[in-house]
C-alpha cells in the first residue's frame, strides 16, 4: 500500500466533471479537504465544486496511465508521482505511484517501464549508439555504415503490451550499461543488433517501445556477434566447412536418389509382366500358382529395398541436422542465420522420404490386388 493511497481513494471515488487531462472538478472532494491539505494539494473552491489543476502541485498527478505516458517527463522522476486510475492488472497493488524516499521500489509496472524509457533513451544518447536526437520530430536518428540511416520515434503513445507488462528493463539497462562501460567493441555490435531489428519494424511511431520490450533478444544476438568478433571468427571460413558438409550429404544423398529412380524405371515392365502372366495362365492351376508365388516373393524383396533405401535417407537427414547442431554450437554463430541452409537441405530429404513411402505403399497394394486377383483365378480353375 502507498502512504497516498488515502489521497488516491479520495481521487478516485470522487465524481470528475471536467474533461481535460490535467484537472479535477468535483463536489464531492470538498468534503474531503483535510486530507487534500494533510498532502499539500493545491486547490480552489468554486461555485461547481472543488477544482484541482493536477500541473501545479508538489508532487505529479495524472488521471490516468494513457495520461501518464502521454504527459511525463524523465525531470518528474524527481518528485513523488501518481495515476488516480486504479491498476486493473495489479490487484494486490491497486495504487499507481513512484514514491522517491522511503518506498524506492514501484510496485508499477507502469512507472518501472516509463522510468527506463528515459534511461535507455539518455543511454543510447550519451553513448553515441544513437547518432543525435530530432526533438522537433521527438526521434532518435541512428546511422550505420551497413544499414544506413533509421529513425526511432520515442513518442507518448499508450502501447498497453509495452506498459502493462514486466519487460524487466531495470535489468536489462544495467546488463546493457556494464557491457558497453566495459568494451567500446561492443557498443558497436549492439548498435548494429539494435537496428538492424528496429529496421524491420514497420510502424516508426512504434519501433522503440517494440525495441525495449525485445531488448533482451537485442543485447544477447550483439554479444553472440561480440564473442565471434573475440575468438577471430571467421563467417566465410565456417560458411566454407558448411558448404563442405552439405555438398558430402547431398552426394550421398544423391546416391540413394539414383537407386530409388532405378528401382521406380523397371516397376512398369514389371507389373506389365506380373499381368501378362494373369492373363495368360489365367486358366491353368500351376502356372497361376507360380506367379503368385513370383509375385510374393517380388514384392517382399521390393519392400526391403525400398525399406532399406528409405532408412538411409532418413539417416543422412538425421546426420546432417545433428552435424549441423554440432558445428553451430562449436563456432556459437545464430542458428536463425543458417535457417535457410538448413531449411534447403532437410525439405528436400523430406521429400524424398515422402516419395519412397508413397512407392512402397504403391507395391504394397499392388500386391495385395495382384494376390487377391490370382486366388480367385485359381479359385476358379477348381
Amino acid at each position: 500500500m502507498s502512504k497516498y493511497s488515502e489521497l488516491l481513494r479520495v481521487l478516485r471515488d470522487c465524481s470528475d466533471q471536467s474533461t481535460s487531462d490535467l484537472k479535477i472538478l468535483s463536489n464531492d472532494v470538498q468534503k474531503h479537504s483535510t486530507i487534500l491539505d494533510k498532502f499539500n494539494i493545491n486547490y480552489e473552491t468554486q461555485a461547481e465544486g472543488v477544482s484541482i489543476d493536477l500541473s501545479d502541485q508538489p508532487i505529479k498527478i495524472y488521471k490516468s496511465k494513457e495520461s501518464a505516458v502521454k504527459y511525463l517527463r524523465e525531470s518528474d522522476f524527481s518528485s513523488d508521482i501518481l495515476v488516480v486510475e486504479a491498476d486493473n492488472h495489479n490487484p494486490e497493488c491497486p495504487d499507481i505511484a513512484f514514491v522517491t524516499v522511503d518506498d524506492p521500489q514501484s510496485c508499477s509496472r507502469l512507472f518501472d517501464n516509463l522510468e527506463y524509457y528515459f534511461k535507455f533513451k539518455k543511454l543510447f544518447l550519451d553513448k553515441g549508439i544513437a547518432s543525435y536526437n530530432d526533438e522537433a520530430f521527438n526521434r532518435l536518428i541512428f546511422l550505420s555504415n551497413k544499414h544506413g540511416r533509421l529513425h526511432i520515434t520515442s513518442n507518448n503513445e499508450w502501447v498497453e503490451d509495452f506498459y502493462d507488462s514486466d519487460n524487466d528493463l531495470k535489468r536489462q539497462y544495467q546488463e546493457l550499461e556494464k557491457k558497453i562501460n566495459a568494451s567500446k567493441d561492443y557498443e558497436d555490435f549492439f548498435k548494429e543488433s539494435l537496428i538492424e531489428y528496429a529496421k524491420a519494424i514497420p510502424e516508426e511511431n512504434l519501433r522503440f517501445v517494440k525495441t525495449l520490450k525485445n531488448i533482451k533478444h537485442i543485447i544477447e544476438s550483439a554479444s553472440r556477434n561480440y564473442e565471434l568478433y573475440k575468438h577471430n571468427f571467421s563467417f566465410a571460413e565456417f560458411k566454407k566447412e558448411l558448404d563442405e558438409d552439405k555438398e558430402k550429404y547431398l552426394k550421398d544423398y544423391q546416391s540413394s536418389l539414383s537407386d530409388f529412380l532405378s528401382k521406380i524405371a523397371s516397376m512398369p515392365i514389371q507389373f506389365g509382366v506380373y499381368i501378362y502372366l494373369m492373363v495368360r495362365f489365367g486358366n491353368e492351376l500351376l502356372p497361376i500358382s507360380a506367379t503368385v508365388i513370383l509375385i510374393f516373393v517380388w514384392s517382399c524383396f521390393k519392400v526391403m529395398t525400398v525399406n532399406r533405401i528409405l532408412e538411409n535417407v532418413e539417416y543422412l537427414k538425421s546426420k546432417f541436422q545433428n552435424d549441423l547442431k554440432v558445428l553451430i554450437q562449436k563456432s556459437g554463430i545464430d542458428k536463425a542465420e543458417l535457417e535457410s541452409d538448413e531449411s534447403q537441405v532437410v525439405e528436400r530429404f523430406g521429400k524424398t522420404i515422402c516419395l519412397i513411402k508413397g512407392y512402397r505403399l504403391f507395391v504394397i497394394i499392388f500386391t495385395v490386388c495382384a494376390l487377391a486377383i490370382c486366388a480367385h483365378l485359381i479359385f476358379t480353375i477348381k
